[in-house]
């Protein structure tokens, strides 16, 4: 009767056991697969994050020639106010100047405006390309 209960409590430690170790195996396994997950998802925010630094770099360059090309266009402009000054004229003549220059100030500030809402657009459309 002992030996029957000895072996009885034996073979139920063992199933135990085996239980156990099933448990222990089959979360090993779900946390290498979550590790596997992780590392995936690291790696392709590590991605995303340099495609975003390339992106903020190429925009960076772009603000600096649209910024040299303003500065560039301002000496421009203020060469010809300076040429146009030294140009004596009559009244009459210099009303009709002073409405062309105007003119062609408010022009050129519209285009600008335009060209600018144009790159603000583009820049935006590339930021949520992404």
């Amino acid at each position: 009767e002992q030996m029957k209960r000895v072996k009885r409590e034996q073979r139920q430690f063992e199933e135990e056991r085996r239980t156990e170790q099933a448990k222990w195996d089959e979360d090993r396994s779900e946390m290498v697969y979550q590790i596997e997950v992780l590392t995936t998802e690291r790696d392709a925010l590590r991605t995303k994050n340099e495609n975003l630094q390339h992106l903020v770099e190429t925009l960076e360059d772009q603000v600096k020639q649209q910024l040299n090309g303003l500065e560039q266009e301002k000496k421009r402009r203020e060469s010809n106010i300076q040429e146009m000054e030294a140009i004596p004229a009559d009244d009459e003549t210099s009303a009709y100047s002073e409405e062309s220059l105007f003119q062609t100030r408010w022009n050129a500030l519209v285009s600008r405006f335009e060209e600018d809402k144009a790159n603000r657009q583009e820049s935006t459309d590339k930021l949520e390309g992404l």
